[in-house]
């Protein structure tokens, strides 16, 4: 249900909703449940695909991934990144490729 509110085009707090995905992965992180994490991570990414504008839906994929990442330096990005809402500049290009290749 998170995760929907957080995919909704219509949600006025996508920031919270992200902190709130964060937490809900922390946690599952913190019982051993990488699997569980990465298995709803990819039943998600078609409905991040279809997010638009392209920049709200590389910004939430972002946080995404960082969320799912048990990498404590890439998580440790997520505060910078999710100021970056709406942002689509180079930086914003390769930190969606780092965090892309994290999780691959």
């Amino acid at each position: 249900k998170v995760i929907g509110e957080f995919l909704s085009a219509h949600q006025p707090y996508p920031f919270l909703i992200a902190k709130v995905v964060f937490q809900v992965f922390t946690n599952l992180h913190q019982q051993q449940q990488q699997g569980l994490v990465k298995e709803w991570v990819m039943l998600s990414l078609s409905n991040f695909t279809q997010r638009s504008p392209l920049a709200m839906a590389m910004w939430s994929l972002t946080l995404f991934f960082i969320s799912a990442s048990t990498n404590v330096w890439l998580r440790a990005l997520f505060p910078h990144v999710l100021g970056r809402i709406g942002y689509m500049e180079v930086m914003d290009r390769k930190l969606f490729c780092l965090c892309a290749l994290d999780f691959y």
